[in-house]
C-alpha cells in the first residue's frame, strides 16, 4: 500500500486513463459515468483517500445507489464497474486485497433486465427491413 493519499478522484481519472484503450469508447464513456457517481458519493461523505476503503464503505456505496429511485440493473451495472474499479485499485495498492471480493452484487430479475419500450410502426419496419437486407 502507498503510503501517501490518493483521492478516489485521483484513483479514478488513472483507471479511466488505463482503460482507455481497452474499452470501447461507449463502456469508457459508460464507466466515467458510473464511477463520478462514486466521486460525489465519497466526497459527501468524507472519504478522500482510497486506503480507507474496505468491505463497509463499498456497502455503504451500495446502499446509497440502492436508495436513488434506479432501477435494480442500473444499480447491479453501477456496482459491477464500481467492482471492477476496486480491483482495478487492488492491483495498483491504492486498497487492500480482497477488498473487491466483499461487494456482492445484487441479483436481477430477467424482467427487470429488458425494456418494454415500444417502437413507432415505422421505426420497426425499418429496423425488420434492414435485418432482411443484411441477413
Amino acid at each position: 500500500m502507498y503510503d501517501e493519499i490518493i483521492r478516489p478522484q485521483t484513483a479514478v481519472e488513472q483507471y479511466l486513463e488505463a482503460r482507455r484503450h481497452e474499452l470501447a469508447e461507449a463502456s469508457h464513456r459508460d464507466h466515467g459515468y458510473r464511477l463520478k457517481k462514486f466521486v460525489l458519493w465519497a466526497d459527501d461523505v468524507g472519504l478522500d483517500d482510497m486506503r480507507d476503503i474496505d468491505g463497509r464503505t463499498c456497502e455503504q456505496f451500495k446502499t446509497h445507489r440502492a436508495s436513488q429511485d434506479l432501477s435494480p440493473n442500473t444499480v447491479r451495472n453501477h456496482l459491477m464497474t464500481f467492482r471492477v474499479f476496486v480491483r482495478w485499485s487492488e492491483a495498483n495498492e491504492y486498497v487492500v486485497p480482497g477488498t473487491a471480493d466483499k461487494i456482492r452484487i445484487p441479483q436481477v430479475r430477467e424482467s427487470d433486465r429488458a425494456r418494454d419500450e415500444h417502437l413507432e410502426h415505422e421505426t420497426m419496419q425499418n429496423v425488420v427491413g434492414a435485418l432482411m437486407k443484411y441477413d
